[in-house]
């Protein structure tokens, strides 16, 4: 029987996900002590056989449906499946990744939504992919955080048909710790130049969308430097917080012009006020705009 589907573990302890279940059409490909998490990724692409590739982070869980529920998906060919996800830890929240249930969903969508990172974003856990969409491509081992962020938009580029699966079949662990949860400074800062890297490397259909995911993203790094870290700490940042606030003047009216797709006027002013203000570097008015974000 040949393998359906391939699913890529990076672990540096050798850990394994819970509810990852046995099945002679899933093969586990764990890669065990290998970092950054990019280079794992890419070792597991090379020695993936399957059709279909998947990827679970190892300290995470999947649902007992996981897997039945996307070998069924895959039966109708798709090139892409995208599935749902429960965030634990998050802010003592359990939400869904996915933040409004369409109908359904087109590849056209789906790029649109990845790049914005409104709906739906690049963790590539959200996502069961054809292997041959990733011919020839690599993630960047060099980058250390959102390294998923800047490879998923060229792998969309190439499917052209996907299948939505409105279902939270996979489990996001938040641990204090973790990656996500690190105050490195370095690896922060470095956001701001990815997020900008993916939105110059978009293709001519997409650069409104990456665009907005560009904009988002180097405020959130803005918000975190001017809110969460002492002034010692955000002169730690340098380069990447005047990179971020001039990217962010210069592009302030093709953002409200693509800030029309929001849902209502006072979203569009929310969005404009926090990126004038990350911009302008107004770290009182951020602090309110940072208290506006969690209420909207």
């Amino acid at each position: 029987m040949s393998i359906k589907l391939s699913v890529i573990v990076p672990s540096l302890t050798g850990e394994m996900p819970r509810g990852l279940p046995e099945d002679p059409r899933l093969e586990v490909v764990p890669v065990k002590g290998v970092s950054p998490v990019g280079k794992a990724r890419n070792e597991g692409l090379r020695r993936a056989t399957g059709e279909y590739i998947a990827w679970v982070d190892a300290d995470d869980e999947v649902t007992a449906d996981w897997l039945p529920e996307i070998l069924a998906a895959l039966e109708s060919s798709p090139d892409v499946v995208t599935i749902d996800a429960t965030l634990v830890g998050w802010e003592n929240r359990c939400d869904s990744v996915w933040g409004v249930r369409p109908e359904s969903v087109t590849i056209e969508r789906l790029r649109r939504d990845v790049y914005r990172d409104i709906s739906r974003t690049s963790a590539l856990w959200l996502y069961v992919t054809r292997r041959k969409l990733w011919d020839g491509i690599l993630i960047d081992e060099t980058v250390t955080q959102l390294e998923d962020f800047l490879v998923l938009p060229k792998v969309l580029e190439r499917a052209r048909t996907v299948k939505y699966l409105p279902k939270r079949l996979y489990r996001y662990v938040r641990r204090q710790g973790s990656l996500i949860n690190s105050k490195d400074i370095a690896r922060n800062s470095s956001c701001v130049f990815v997020a900008i890297r993916r939105y110059e490397e978009a293709s001519p259909k997409s650069r409104g969308a990456a665009l907005w995911g560009a904009a988002t993203m180097a405020y959130w790094t803005l918000d975190v430097a001017n809110v969460k870290y002492t002034a010692a700490e955000r002169r730690s940042f340098g380069d990447a917080l005047a990179f971020g606030r001039r990217f962010l003047a210069i592009h302030l009216v093709n953002l409200w012009r693509e800030s029309r797709s929001l849902e209502s006027l006072r979203m569009r002013c929310v969005w404009m006020g926090r990126f004038v203000t990350a911009a302008c570097n107004f770290w009182l008015a951020q602090r309110i705009m940072g208290r506006l974000r969690r209420r909207v």
